[in-house]
């Protein structure tokens, strides 16, 4: 079963937000954003839901609090994770 942030994907409902997106495939696009992870630098969002899709981009180690990258390899594959799980609680 694939999951995300404990609810299987089938399950998760993305909340009713506006979005400058549109219909696709028949589907609604939302962007999706929270200060709990690094923002976005450049032309990309954290996070895009079309329909009952949703894609994530990448994350490095950042602690969106400094702005810095978290001590060792340890803490940044730690902080890469909870910057996902912050984007995935967002898109919920």
């Amino acid at each position: 079963m694939n999951s995300a942030v404990g609810q299987p994907i089938q399950r998760l409902t993305l909340r009713n937000r506006k979005s400058p997106g549109g219909d696709f495939q028949g589907g609604k696009t939302l962007i999706i954003n929270t200060t709990n992870a690094p923002a976005a630098i450049g032309p990309y969002s954290q996070a895009i839901s079309i329909g009952n899709m949703l894609y994530t981009s990448g994350q490095l180690g950042i602690d969106p609090a400094t702005g810095a990258l978290a001590g060792g390899v340890q803490e940044q594959t730690r902080q890469s994770l909870d910057n996902i799980a912050a984007i995935l609680k967002e898109a919920c």
